[in-house]
């Protein structure tokens, strides 16, 4: 494990946190003064179009199906994230795979899990939809 931050070199300590990087998908541990200055992950910094792409479904269906908008939830955003890019790897070896977050959210009547089906159809079509501007 790393002692010191990724991005300063402070040597880590309790309120140190790890950091998704977007672009390239790996994970450095930053100090908490580092760590405060990075902006939570949003959908728009994905780089990746069929990723994204697969964010705005995960994110939309969730808050069509429990009413809970995950894109406000700064740990959620980083589950989401990463398991968009894994299903869009999945999505290059089969035609459909399914995404399975437990207790991404959770409200007054308890913890909250997303499971959605996902096709290289719904791909597409949300694709076209992005190609549009259609969000």
């Amino acid at each position: 494990m790393a002692t010191h931050c990724g991005q300063c070199g402070r040597k880590l300590g309790w309120f140190s946190k790890k950091v998704p990087r977007l672009i390239d998908g790996q994970t450095e541990i930053l100090c908490a003064q580092c760590a405060a200055a990075v902006p939570p992950p949003q959908i728009g910094d994905v780089d990746d179009t069929d990723t994204r792409t697969v964010c705005q479904l995960l994110v939309f269906k969730f808050h069509e199906t429990e009413g809970i908008d995950l894109r406000s939830d700064e740990l959620a955003m980083a589950r989401v994230i990463e398991a968009s890019r894994k299903a869009v790897e999945e999505l290059q070896r089969s035609s459909e795979t399914r995404v399975e977050l437990p207790f991404i959210s959770a409200n007054a009547k308890g913890p909250k899990h997303l499971s959605i089906e996902i096709t290289r159809d719904l791909l597409a079509e949300g694709r076209a939809q992005l190609g549009r501007g259609d969000d």
